[in-house]
């Protein structure tokens, strides 16, 4: 039962980590591009916009992840699976 619980919080907490990776890789290759890119439109150089925000501000939110519902689940579950032996114990003990 704890290992359930210990699965569905680590899901959770994936999506959550995973979610501020995507976010910092991001900003650190919208950086890089804007460093070592040029473009041009017909023959005109054209300067992407400076990243001005930290990466924190383009968060993106692990709420809508699979995994963050698979977590959830889990922990659903986990619940269920522990009101059932609670009531099968209750149920044993009043034979």
């Amino acid at each position: 039962m704890r290992l359930v619980q210990i699965v569905g919080g680590s899901l959770i907490v994936f999506s959550l980590v995973s979610a501020i990776g995507e976010s910092w890789f991001a900003y650190a290759m919208y950086g890089h591009l804007v460093e070592h890119t040029q473009i041009a439109i017909s023959g005109t150089p054209v300067q992407l916009p400076p990243a001005d925000r930290p990466p924190w501000l383009g968060f993106k939110s692990p709420f809508g992840s699979p995994e963050f519902f698979a977590g959830l689940l889990v922990l659903a579950l986990a619940e269920v699976f522990r009101q059932g032996l609670a009531l099968q114990r209750d149920n044993d003990l009043t034979v």
